[in-house]
């Protein structure tokens, strides 16, 4: 009972890195995206999205891997994984805003899109599958904690 209480603690205090830091991320994509149609590309919100999420990715990865999931293990396709993540932001940012500008709307709808579905998305993913743990905590036979890949069947010979 102790054991489940731990780690709905540990869910709970991801959760709540992932709310600042995604805070952290989307405060930067918008003012990059801001910039960028004020001063950049005043006629073309869609572009100033693409340059200002691309501008994020590296942001977004760093901060997420350092402080959301510090608590798991750092694994060499973890940056793989958040490249596929980022095509996926990339996708929806771009597709909000250009569905938005297309309508003749403002963009701050796009922003709004965006500010909505882009954190939904990154946790699920995230949690899920980018940075999930590679590794399991587990006792041997003799009571000695271990870590290692996932737990596999010992052969005696």
């Amino acid at each position: 009972m102790i054991d489940l209480a731990v780690r709905l603690a540990r869910r709970i205090e991801r959760v709540i890195r992932f709310l600042v830091v995604g805070s952290f991320v989307v405060t930067f994509f918008t003012l990059s995206t801001l910039a960028l149609i004020w001063w950049v590309f005043p006629h073309d919100p869609t572009l100033a999205a693409a340059v200002a999420s691309i501008l994020t990715t590296p942001v977004s990865f760093l901060v997420h891997r350092h402080i959301t999931y510090v608590d798991v293990a750092a694994h060499s396709s973890q940056w793989q994984r958040f490249a596929v993540l980022a095509v996926a932001n990339f996708v929806l940012s771009t597709g909000a805003m250009k569905l938005v500008d297309s309508a003749g709307a403002t963009y701050w709808i796009g922003l709004a899109l965006v500010w909505v579905l882009s954190p939904i998305m990154n946790y699920l993913i995230s949690a899920l599958w980018v940075f999930r743990a590679r590794t399991l905590l587990r006792l041997d036979r003799d009571g000695v904690v271990a870590v290692g890949e996932a737990a596999k069947p010992k052969l005696d010979v």
